[in-house]
């Protein structure tokens, strides 16, 4: 999809702005974890993850790294990564016309409609691979991974 150089260039671009915008420390500005103590560092996506120069970088990477693993659906846990899976399918449809599937997955299963733990496209056979904007202790990731299990789907990055 992307010469080595064009993809080690648009990591470079990011990681600027990650230095720069994404990565916090205590002595920039003050963020607790839910037990109510405070964090030395914190990686914060959300500040840019809405910019579009940002989410073209970033669906360009993951598809440079995961263009050749075949067919595969991409998810995230509700709200944070939507923007992500969605910015990775149009990307990809727009490159050469794939259509890969996207969805997410609810905290908690809804106790009204349709009752669903999984939203947007129907789960199909493919393996997946879930994204997020942030991660810390991975609980939420290794959750994820569970509810997917239990449906008989494979996890792959």
């Amino acid at each position: 999809m992307y010469t080595d150089e064009v993809l080690e260039q648009k990591k470079k671009n990011l990681k600027k702005i990650i230095e720069r915008e994404v990565f916090i420390t205590d002595k920039k500005e003050a963020s607790f974890t839910p037990n109510g103590t405070q964090n030395k560092w914190i990686f914060d996506f959300k500040r840019v993850l809405l910019r579009v120069e940002v989410l073209d970088l970033v669906a360009d990477i993951f598809w440079g790294i995961f263009f050749s693993k075949g067919r595969f659906q991409i998810g995230c846990l509700e709200t944070t990564g939507i923007t992500l899976v969605t910015t990775f399918i149009i990307k990809r449809f727009q490159f050469d016309g794939v259509k890969t599937n996207g969805f997410f997955i609810r905290k908690s299963r809804k106790r009204e409609g349709f009752m669903r733990m999984f939203e947007g496209c129907e789960l199909t056979n493919d393996n997946v691979i879930l994204v997020d904007d942030s991660m810390n202790t991975g609980k939420s990731f290794m959750r994820q991974i569970e509810a997917l299990e239990s449906q008989n789907k494979k996890v792959i990055a």
